[in-house]
């Protein structure tokens, strides 16, 4: 229903704009087209529109880099979701340059703390750490940012590639502050925190944690949630010794991953099935 109330926006905002011919209103109007059929999963359909905000950002308007910022972010996110990881990672690099020569660490500390996961795609670990203190942003004590978790996320997915389980351990306690009310409205936030959190405890052997940390989230229907959520059931029935329930659960999130183009989700899945 959220979905549907929102894909009429932009087609709103983009009349407003033509009555105004301003080129940035147009722009932004088609970022927010853009970053809608993301949230709804059509992340394949979204890139191209992101792109082309972005493109009409940069050659259109005047003094429109902080919305170029929030474009690129969103253009990172798809890739990511899409499994792209040598576009994501080009993409990274050049942002990144970019944001770097403007002196823009906003911008900079994004990019890096959420796309960090291509150096663990090209199996360079080293690289990935590196990464992740080549930026700086403010001291979590003084308040959680998005950038924070970014951040978490980052060394968790490292932990998980290393199989590294006391990293896991210290993680899991730095991951959990942000389940809190200042990150409920972000929807990649609440969910994607869950997920982590559940396979740290599928790989500590305990479906019990798995099961409990993924029951809030357990109702929602975006096929690119839906497909976290059971391919977490499936390792909990695996865990439990329910193959055949494990089986089935893994159909269906290969299905949903495929359905919104996260091929990296997808291979798993099958590889797991």
């Amino acid at each position: 229903v959220r979905i549907q109330r929102a894909s009429a926006l932009p087609a709103q905002s983009r009349a407003i704009a033509e009555s105004l011919e301003s080129e940035f209103l147009l722009a932004w109007s088609r970022a927010g087209e853009g970053i809608t059929e993301f949230f709804a999963g059509h992340h394949e359909d979204a890139l191209p529109i992101l792109l082309d905000a972005e493109r009409r950002l940069r050659e259109g308007a005047i003094g429109s880099y902080a919305e170029v910022n929030h474009l690129r972010t969103f253009v990172l996110f798809t890739l990511r979701r899409l499994g792209a990881y040598t576009e994501l990672r080009d993409r990274l690099v050049a942002y990144t340059r970019d944001a770097r020569l403007r002196g823009d660490r906003y911008a900079a500390t994004s990019h890096v703390w959420s796309s960090n996961c291509v150096w663990l795609a090209a199996d360079d670990v080293a690289r990935a750490r590196e990464d992740l203190e080549s930026v700086v942003w403010s001291d979590p004590a003084e308040g959680l940012h998005l950038q924070h978790w970014f951040l978490i996320r980052s060394r968790a997915e490292i932990a998980l590639y290393e199989d590294d389980t006391e990293q896991m351990t210290d993680l899991d306690a730095q991951l959990r502050p942000f389940l809190g009310p200042a990150f409920a409205h972000v929807e990649a936030v609440a969910t994607e925190t869950r997920y982590c959190l559940a396979r740290f405890a599928i790989r500590r052997g305990d479906p019990q944690a798995a099961r409990k940390v993924m029951r809030p989230i357990a109702r929602m229907r975006q096929p690119y949630v839906r497909t976290f959520i059971r391919l977490i059931e499936a390792a909990v029935a695996e865990l439990e010794g329910r193959l055949e329930g494990a089986r089935d659960k893994r159909g269906v999130a290969l299905g949903d991953a495929d359905a919104c183009k996260m091929a990296g989700v997808a291979a798993l899945a099958r590889l797991r099935f």
